[in-house]
């Protein structure tokens, strides 16, 4: 039989289990749950799994099996799902993702959240928004931003990163094991693949990432575009360190410095050094030992 209960959202399904002394109430199949929009239009959710279960103690839904999540304007799956709820169950503090994890634009829409998948992925948003604050990605991470045509990726084992709250523009990003960065080719910036076992980068608010540091393993692949974006040339640069200026995006590289076993090589000609200092915007490349 169908079942309908007055929870922070409306509630439907295949059975249904109350425990009046826990607050725990279940959905046993079939489970829908949808919360209305906010007056001004944000905060709609659709959910879907098997089986829901609301916790009234922690103010918790935990979708189970085959989770389906639309919120604002992203997409959510993964094989479990639960999300924590402010007290007044308004907005959602904490969404936790568990099992082949993925997060993208619902069709037809443009998201600020980045495109997201991993096993685990965990969303935690900034108090009274539903704006991004923070996300964990838990092996096999991969992400995605989109900034018009311009289409940035990184990859590793876990991903970590922080926003501002406007809940788009990167503050802080971590990868560790199996690092690889790729960024277009676009505005005569050549397509780059960086790839290391670990990043840092940091930045702020206002200016977005403004530095960045590869360690591990270095190698830095730039395919610079030929007359009519065709033909293009292809320089490679490899050490155990970069250390990136940039100006706002992992593809904006004002300067690039190579430290420990750097070795470059452009077409036929390559050099060694113990420092490299690569400045992108000029294409011209120091050679240096480290003062004695």
């Amino acid at each position: 039989s169908a079942n309908t209960a007055t929870l922070p959202s409306a509630s439907t399904g295949t059975g249904a289990v109350y425990e009046r002394d826990t607050g725990v109430f279940t959905l046993l199949a079939d489970a829908h749950v949808t919360t209305a929009a906010a007056p001004d239009g944000t905060g709609a959710v659709d959910a879907t799994a098997r089986t829901m279960t609301f916790n009234r103690a922690n103010n918790a839904l935990l979708f189970d099996d085959q989770a389906r999540i639309t919120h604002e304007k992203d997409a959510m799956s993964a094989d479990r799902a639960t999300l924590y709820l402010t007290d007044d169950h308004e907005q959602f503090k904490v969404i936790e993702l568990r099992g082949n994890s993925r997060v993208t634009p619902t069709p037809g829409q443009t998201s600020s959240t980045q495109t997201m998948q991993a096993q685990d992925i965990d969303l935690a948003f900034y108090e009274g928004t539903q704006a991004l604050q923070r996300a964990v990605l838990n092996r096999g991470a991969s992400m995605m931003t989109v900034d018009g045509a311009a289409r940035r990726a990184i990859s590793a084992n876990i991903v970590m990163l922080t926003t501002a709250p406007d809940g788009k523009t990167l503050t802080h990003l971590e990868g560790s094991e199996n690092v690889v960065v790729k960024t277009p080719a676009q505005n005569g910036t050549p397509e780059r693949t960086i790839t290391a076992s670990s990043l840092v980068a940091s930045g702020d608010d206002q200016k977005g990432l403004t530095a960045a540091q590869f360690t591990g393993g270095v190698k830095f692949v730039e395919v610079a575009p030929g007359p009519s974006g065709r033909g293009g040339s292809t320089r490679t640069g490899t050490s155990r360190l970069l250390n990136l200026k940039l100006a706002g995006q992992l593809d904006a590289i004002d300067e690039a410095q190579f430290q420990q076993d750097v070795k470059f090589v452009s077409a036929d000609v390559s050099g060694d050094a113990d420092l490299g200092i690569y400045q992108a915007a000029k294409g011209k490349l120091t050679l240096r030992p480290f003062p004695k």
